[in-house]
């Protein structure tokens, strides 16, 4: 059975989780990731890794078609999102940057540092932050209905990245991995589902580059 709530007091989660999820694993994701598995550590049931995340190493047909056919529609429906989104940000008047500062980093940082940052968006980040927002925050929310927790994290993880240009495709992307683990119940299927989309985002900066 997956794990889904978390009984820790909001006042020790909280700023655990912020610490963790805005200063840690934008500026560090080993600072990052070693506070959320603190936070993690505290988290219901007690016991391995594994079982306070539903863990499954064995990964099924069905699991990967799963993952194959949101991928598809994710990368679908957030490229018109997205068009459509900066069309409406023109029409206002709003000017914001187009790209990410680890994308800008990717695209122009010298190889060492844009293959690290790779490395990070494509392996870390997706680890860190799934255990972040689909098992710790997702459990905190839980008490206020799963509907509430299912776009509160989903809203976190568009609004914690703090790019206005790509708020809605942020936002489909926390939707689609919390509806992968919730659907597989299954942590590794969301972490390989972030990782496939930051890896596609990342290989056409570097192929842009070369």
């Amino acid at each position: 059975m997956t794990p889904w709530k978390i009984s820790l007091s909001w006042r020790f989660m909280l700023p655990l989780i912020f610490l963790g999820g805005s200063i840690g694993l934008l500026l560090s994701p080993l600072v990052g990731g070693g506070l959320v598995g603190l936070g993690l550590f505290y988290a219901e049931p007690r016991g391995y890794l594994r079982e306070k995340l539903s863990v499954r190493n064995e990964i099924t047909g069905e699991d990967w078609l799963l993952l194959f056919r949101v991928l598809v529609i994710l990368l679908a429906v957030n490229a018109v999102l997205t068009s459509v989104w900066m069309s409406l940000l023109r029409y206002l008047g709003i000017s914001c940057a187009a790209q990410q500062e680890v994308a800008h980093l990717i695209a122009r940082a010298p190889w060492g540092m844009a293959l690290w940052m790779v490395f990070s968006v494509t392996v870390l980040s997706p680890l860190f932050e799934e255990i972040l927002f689909r098992r710790l925050l997702y459990g905190l929310l839980l008490p206020l209905g799963e509907k509430t927790a299912f776009a509160g994290t989903a809203l976190l993880f568009a609004g914690i990245h703090g790019f206005a240009a790509g708020f809605p495709a942020l936002l489909m992307m926390g939707l689609a991995f919390q509806y992968v683990y919730q659907r597989s119940g299954n942590f590794l299927l969301p972490c390989l589902l972030h990782a496939s989309v930051n890896f596609i985002a990342s290989a056409l900066l570097i192929i842009n580059r070369l």
